[in-house]
C-alpha cells in the first residue's frame, strides 16, 4: 500500500515496457510473442539439407563463439 494508505495503481504496459526497457540498457527485451511473431521460429523447416535442427543450431553457436575468441 501506498503510504497514504491507498492502493497504488497498477503500472501500465508502457509504464512496464520503459522499466524493462531501462533495466536492459535501452533495449526493449523480445517477449514470447515477439519471437513467434518475428519469423524466426520455423526458419528451417524447409530446409532439406538440414536434418537436426537442434544439431545444427549448436553447431553455429560453437562457430560463433570460436570467431569470438579469435
Amino acid at each position: 500500500m501506498a503510504a497514504s494508505g491507498k492502493r497504488a495503481r497498477p503500472k501500465t504496459l508502457r509504464e512496464r515496457e520503459e522499466e524493462r526497457a531501462d533495466f536492459s540498457g535501452g533495449k526493449r527485451r523480445m517477449t514470447a510473442r515477439d519471437l513467434l511473431n518475428s519469423g524466426l521460429v520455423g526458419l528451417w523447416a524447409d530446409r532439406t539439407d538440414i536434418k537436426d535442427s537442434s544439431s545444427y543450431a549448436r553447431y553455429l553457436r560453437k562457430l560463433a563463439q570460436e570467431r569470438h575468441r579469435e
